[in-house]
């Protein structure tokens, strides 16, 4: 059975997060395993780095921008689908985190993040590349967590 994992980090500006996918892009990770997800228009080329982006309006969140591969994961059923129990996603940001690996405990955490403006950086794909991107982002003043489910 294929485990969904995934690594993020919080970045607190454009430039920021920008200049780790470079350094993930430079360490030969694949851009369509990285993603970004934040409030903020990242016009500053990280949507045009990625290739694909869009935006929605999700409930309690505001706009959000999502950049990367994690495009590829909307479906109609995740945008429309109502919550099914309490201890489900509730919305777009979070059902696209679950997806990609991230347990319903952390949701609340991101989502916040987003919301007060922070960019999410996630890298997603099969554990050996998730590992590899974690290392490649991980130093002594950022802090990247992986997520199994």
């Amino acid at each position: 059975m294929e485990q969904n994992i995934s690594c993020i980090t919080i970045y607190s500006s454009v430039q920021e997060s920008l200049r780790a996918i470079e350094h993930l892009q430079a360490a030969d990770v694949e851009l369509q395993n990285i993603s970004i997800m934040a409030k903020q228009i990242y016009c500053d080329g990280v949507g045009d780095l990625l290739k694909r982006s869009c935006t929605f309006e999700v409930a309690e969140t505001g706009l959000l921008n999502l950049a990367g591969g994690m495009v590829n994961l909307i479906n109609d059923e995740m945008v429309s689908s109502p919550q099914h129990n309490l201890n489900s996603p509730v919305n777009l940001l979070q059902k696209l985190l679950f997806t990609i690996g991230v347990p319903t405990a952390n949701l609340n955490e991101y989502e916040q993040a987003v919301k007060d403006n922070k960019i999410l950086l996630l890298v997603h794909g099969s554990q050996q590349e998730v590992e590899y991107a974690c290392k490649a982002l991980h130093s002594e003043i950022q802090q990247v967590t992986v997520h199994r489910a």
